[in-house]
């Protein structure tokens, strides 16, 4: 039987692309897991490209082929200076040439486009060939929320005026994520096919691709999440909470303050809050510092920058909840990953949340940028031990169905099919 040729395009580099060229890679190790256990289907043929900072020949590695794209990315910081004042945006029209050669030369069957976030799937409407565009986050809803812990005038008055001068302020962030929104919506305007996880990305999908038939496909995790459980292990004495955080505004550190605050008044409640991704010298920790006068010592909390896949898992099988925060969010990876280990979850209540976990089930959902009902959600935990960790257990199970490996790809598979086949079924946009 032939192979279906699918050609990805992706944001970063694959897993198997960072370890070749040498770059120190913390993010996208869902698309890694799902590309390694695509490639080892007998039905597919898996084609990936992704821009690149420097020039390289496509390679294979392993079952599948690599097509780097060179993205023009000067080496002067005056010149990348000089460009932020500017605004300066690069051409996609220029950069759709280079992909339209990488289609060209490959002439796949189909075209998977992973995130609307670059321009890859301004494709859509431009070849002859299916394009089916999967959805990560969407600006458009990312926009909405951007300043919802932190006012906008807050973050200004805040982050520094070296901040300033390099041209990377978060009102410059905001202004640079409503360019790429446009681009977003023009991309699902014209999307033929869309594969999203959530009912939230269901909803949203229906509103800005109306013409486009939707397909639910879920997320392979990195694998060591696969094959640890959380041991229900806590000192009587203090409880250990952590959060996996990117530097973004809106994933809601100033929320950890806030929850740390009321959580430090409350009588013989000892604890410890970890958190994963950030370190003190970044810009978002000083902003939220000067403007809650945070002492994050006494708060007890600890920033303990980014980690590698092995060293998160160690601090979450060490830690007793895990409490998302964000003010918005599709389906968390690391809220995932929390899951699949069984732990006890508290999560805000926002986006495709309540399509990963169900509340008072799995875990505690709260209302988005409420301190209160945080912490005392995270009280109730540590007071009910064993409904914690029958919330956990339910998790993992609920993980371990949803993030499914085989099944994951079986129905991939089954969706290039139908998309190929044009094989689908009414009830599939619904």
């Amino acid at each position: 039987m032939k192979k279906i040729k699918v050609l990805w395009f992706t944001n970063i580099p694959p897993g198997a692309v960072s370890e070749k060229i040498g770059i120190e890679k913390y993010s996208g190790g869902w698309l890694t897991s799902l590309e390694k256990e695509l490639s080892l289907s007998e039905d597919v043929e898996l084609i990936v490209s992704f821009y690149l900072d420097k020039y390289l020949d496509e390679f294979r590695i392993g079952n599948t082929t690599y097509f780097p794209v060179y993205r023009k990315n000067s080496k002067s910081k005056l010149i990348r200076l000089i460009n932020r004042s500017r605004n300066i945006v690069k051409s996609d029209n220029e950069e759709l040439l280079q992909l339209l050669e990488v289609v060209n030369k490959v002439k796949p069957d189909l075209i998977h486009v992973h995130g609307t976030e670059d321009n890859f799937g301004l494709l859509a409407g431009k070849v002859k060939i299916p394009t089916v565009i999967s959805v990560q986050g969407i600006l458009s809803a990312i926009a909405e929320k951007f300043f919802s812990g932190i006012p906008m005038e807050v973050a200004s008055k805040n982050e520094g005026i070296k901040i300033k001068i390099l041209r990377k302020s978060h009102l410059i962030l905001f202004k640079n994520m409503r360019r790429r929104l446009l681009r977003e919506r023009q991309i699902l305007e014209r999307s033929e096919y869309v594969i999203g996880r959530t009912e939230w990305d269901r909803r949203v999908s229906r509103l800005l691709a109306p013409n486009a038939i939707y397909f639910t496909g879920n997320e392979i995790l990195r694998n060591s999440f696969y094959e640890c459980v959380w041991q229900p292990q806590r000192s009587k004495s203090k409880i250990q909470i952590v959060t996996v955080l990117s530097p973004a505004i809106f994933k809601g550190l100033e929320m950890i303050v806030k929850t740390a605050s009321l959580l430090s008044s409350y009588k013989e409640f000892d604890f410890e809050w970890r958190v994963v991704g950030l370190d003190k010298k970044d810009a978002i920790v000083k902003v939220v510092q000067q403007w809650l006068k945070a002492d994050f010592t006494k708060l007890k909390v600890i920033f303990l920058g980014r980690k590698d896949e092995k060293n998160v898992l160690e601090i979450l099988m060490n830690s007793n909840v895990f409490c998302q925060v964000s003010h918005i969010e599709n389906s968390s990876n690391s809220l995932s990953e929390a899951m699949l280990i069984g732990m006890p979850i508290v999560a805000s209540n926002v986006g495709g949340t309540s399509s990963m976990i169900q509340n008072q089930k799995e875990g505690l959902l709260v209302q988005e940028g409420e301190s209160f009902s945080t912490a005392a959600a995270i009280i109730e935990l540590a007071r009910n031990w064993k409904l914690a960790i029958e919330y956990g257990k339910n998790a993992r199970s609920c993980a371990l169905n949803r993030h499914n490996k085989r099944l994951i790809v079986s129905e991939l598979i089954s969706v290039y099919k139908k998309i190929i086949g044009e094989d689908i079924e009414v009830n599939a946009a619904v």
